[in-house]
């Protein structure tokens, strides 16, 4: 039963990554007929992404150095005892987890194109109360009943 955990992670991710490249695509190609005309962003809108974008760019160039000195602090003053250690690296061998990271990219990838078909099956598949939406839909229902 060891294998498992893993089979149902990879599982679970390789939809995440097809709703987070669904999701990604909405940015790409053409734009629909029915938006109409899209005025560009005040500065100030503006300003907070290009904040956040400068930060992941410098987070990236050394992520330890974020790491130790921020989630290393808040680590070890809320746990007692001696620090824990972090470190982030490119793996430079192949592990079981860049085994399972493969798989979810691959698996994603040959299944984008079939999206659309996979979402209306699930759908079908889950009625009623086995679904998320089912519970928020018949909430919201009966708040406005």
């Amino acid at each position: 039963i060891a294998w498992a955990f893993p089979v149902v992670a990879v599982f679970g991710s390789v939809f995440t990554f097809l709703y987070s490249i669904k999701f990604a695509s909405l940015f790409f190609g053409d734009e629909p007929d029915g938006r109409g005309h899209v005025h560009r962003p005040p500065v100030a809108m503006l300003v907070p992404p290009a904040i956040l974008g400068a930060l992941v760019l410098a987070f990236s160039a050394d992520p330890n150095l974020f790491i130790e000195g921020l989630v290393g602090q808040v680590y070890g003053s809320v746990v007692p005892g001696e620090a824990h250690s972090f470190s982030v690296h490119f793996p430079t061998k192949l592990t079981p987890y860049v085994i399972m990271s493969i798989i979810t990219i691959v698996v994603g990838a040959a299944a984008f194109p079939f999206y659309d078909r996979i979402h209306d099956a699930i759908n079908a598949a889950l009625r009623g109360p086995v679904r998320a939406n089912w519970w928020y839909d018949n909430f919201v229902e009966g708040l406005t009943t």
